[in-house]
């Protein structure tokens, strides 16, 4: 059974955790975040040291290394499908949309990721294509070097927290969920249909006294063109306040839950680490998420 180490490089600070597969299902067997992260401005020399010092502190046996990325450092790009099979009209989409987002860039600047959406209430389908800058890989690269691995795969921090959500839950395995990520100045905001993505968003916000009627205006939105209902939500993040979820809790018209990553998981840690899991749960929706696998890996177009 192999175990998984995951570097979640967040944009304001470091979670990494291992977990080991098991005859039992997955056990939690380290956890830990650190105040260091990688500066916006490229410069990774003393967060790389900091990770060779962690390196050297755990003890905890890992077999693999995935990377983590936030939403808020990828680029998202939504558009009306065309057939998997023709990569290169995929290419010339995405190529014509970075040229005029980033002009100074093209798409051979970034590692993208296709995927296709359940369909609209109106039949429309559509696709989505995250796409990370190469120069990121670089530092994923650097940081499974440390470790004496070769990085694996790289997740997305809102999309990774969608196999958390299904492997702790497999009761909504069948259900059309929303996902919320709070974020200190945005969200993000996701439709899972029986485990198959039908919407992601972006939902910026300055104040907390706005969340209310943005999210109105975007739950108007989800039932209106998206999908006909929803039968249950969950929400996660670093910017997640008693307060912000009591305001989104008076507007979804069903119920929400804080999303516990850790609900089905075992553990051998100490008192100490248990409660830490218990009150930063809703920041490791992503660092379990990359553990698991990809969800709709078999629809994904890597280019």
């Amino acid at each position: 059974m192999q175990a998984i180490l995951t570097i979640y490089l967040r944009s304001d600070r470091t979670q990494i955790t291992i977990i080991q597969q098991t005859t039992k299902g997955f056990e939690l067997s380290y956890i830990k975040s650190i105040p260091e992260y990688v500066d916006s401005d490229g410069d990774v020399f003393m967060f790389l040291k900091k990770i060779e010092l962690l390196r050297r502190e755990i003890i905890v046996h890992y077999d693999k290394i995935r990377i983590c990325f936030p939403t808020e450092n990828i680029f998202v790009h939504q558009f009306p499908a065309v057939k998997s099979s023709n990569q290169d009209g995929l290419k010339q989409l995405l190529e014509l949309e970075i040229r005029q987002a980033y002009p100074q860039h093209s798409l051979e600047d970034y590692h993208s990721i296709v995927l296709p959406l359940t369909p609209k209430l109106d039949g429309s389908e559509m696709m989505i294509a995250l796409m990370i800058e190469k120069e990121q890989l670089i530092v994923a690269n650097q940081i499974s070097e440390i470790f004496d691995l070769r990085c694996e795969n790289v997740y997305i921090s809102h999309f990774a927290a969608h196999g958390a959500l299904l492997y702790n839950y497999p009761e909504q395995t069948e259900n059309t969920i929303i996902v919320i990520g709070i974020q200190n100045r945005f969200a993000d905001i996701s439709v899972l249909k029986k485990g198959v993505l039908a919407y992601y968003g972006i939902v910026p916000y300055n104040f907390k006294d706005e969340v209310g009627k943005i999210f109105d205006k975007e739950i108007e939105k989800l039932l209106s063109e998206y999908i006909p209902f929803a039968d249950s939500a969950f929400i996660f993040g670093p910017g997640l306040t008693s307060e912000i979820l009591s305001l989104i809790s008076e507007i979804l018209p069903l119920p929400i839950q804080r999303l516990n990553p850790f609900r089905m998981m075992t553990t051998k840690l100490s008192s100490s680490d248990r409660e830490y899991c218990t009150k930063a749960a809703h920041l490791f929706p992503p660092s379990v998420g990359t553990s698991l696998p990809e969800i709709q890996s078999e629809d994904m177009i890597k280019l």
